[in-house]
C-alpha cells in the first residue's frame, strides 16, 4: 500500500497506472506492432529464461498491472502476484483471475517461498540507498535451489524520470551476489538499437492514423 508521502519517481509510475497500458498491445495493432514491440519481446525474453514447469509456484514481485502474469496464466503453475500500488493490484486482479494478488512491499512481505521469483523491470523504482535490502528481500522469496530471473533497464539508456536509476552487468551481480548464484546474463537490446528504435516508434506514432493514405504501410 502506498504511504501518504512518496518520491516524485514513484508518483509518476502511479498515475500512470490511472489506466492499464500494459495491455494496449492486446487490442490495438499500433501497440502491439511498434510501441509496446519492446516489451512484448522482453516478456517473451523472461518467460523463456523462468522455463516454469506445471504445477511450480512463481511469484511475480513487483507484478504491476499483471502484464506478465497473463502471458502465463495458462501453463498450468500456481501463480502470485505483488505490488505495493493499489491501482496496479486492481487491475492486475480485474485482468487475471486466475492468478492471486496481494497489494504488498517485498520488503516487509512475509511469503511461502516459491520455486521461481521474476522482478521486471522493478529495480529502477527502488531507491537506491534501499537496494541492497531490496535484493535480500527478494532472494529470500526463493526455495533452496529455486531460480531468480531479473531485468532492468540498462546503464547505457538515459535514466527517465520515474527511475531512479539504471544498471550494468557489474552493478546487478554485485548486488545480489551475497544472497544468489549467477547462471546466465543476457542482453535484450543494444544502447545503439534503443535509440534508433525510439526515432522509428516517433516517426511510426505520427504517421500511423495516415497509413491507409500510404500504400506500403498496409502491408
Amino acid at each position: 500500500m502506498l504511504s501518504s508521502v512518496i518520491s516524485q519517481e514513484a508518483q509518476i509510475q502511479e498515475q500512470q497506472y490511472a489506466f492499464p497500458y500494459h495491455y494496449l498491445s492486446l487490442h490495438d495493432e499500433l501497440y502491439r506492432r511498434f510501441i509496446h514491440k519492446h516489451y512484448l519481446s522482453l516478456l517473451q525474453l523472461v518467460r523463456e529464461l523462468t522455463d516454469i514447469k506445471p504445477g511450480e509456484s512463481i511469484l511475480d514481485a513487483g507484478c504491476g498491472d499483471g502484464r506478465f502474469c497473463y502471458e502465463i496464466r495458462n501453463d498450468n503453475a500456481n501463480v502470485t502476484g505483488i505490488d505495493y500500488s493499489e491501482r496496479a493490484i486492481a487491475f492486475a486482479q480485474a485482468f487475471v483471475p486466475e492468478c492471486i494478488f496481494r497489494c504488498e512491499d517485498i520488503a516487509n512481505c512475509v511469503t511461502h517461498p516459491f520455486d521461481k521469483v521474476v522482478n521486471i523491470e522493478v529495480m529502477e523504482h527502488i531507491p537506491p540507498a534501499t537496494v541492497n535490502s531490496f535484493a535480500k528481500s527478494l532472494s529470500g522469496c526463493l526455495k533452496l535451489g529455486g531460480v531468480l530471473v531479473i531485468s532492468v533497464p540498462s546503464g547505457n539508456m538515459p535514466v527517465t524520470k520515474k527511475h531512479y536509476q539504471h544498471f550494468t552487468p557489474k552493478e546487478v551481480i554485485d548486488i545480489f551476489s551475497p544472497w544468489c548464484e549467477l547462471l546466465e546474463i543476457k542482453g535484450h537490446i543494444q544502447a545503439n538499437q534503443w535509440f534508433s528504435w525510439n526515432r522509428k516508434i516517433s516517426l511510426v506514432r505520427n504517421l500511423w492514423y495516415f497509413k491507409h493514405r500510404i500504400p506500403f504501410a498496409n502491408y
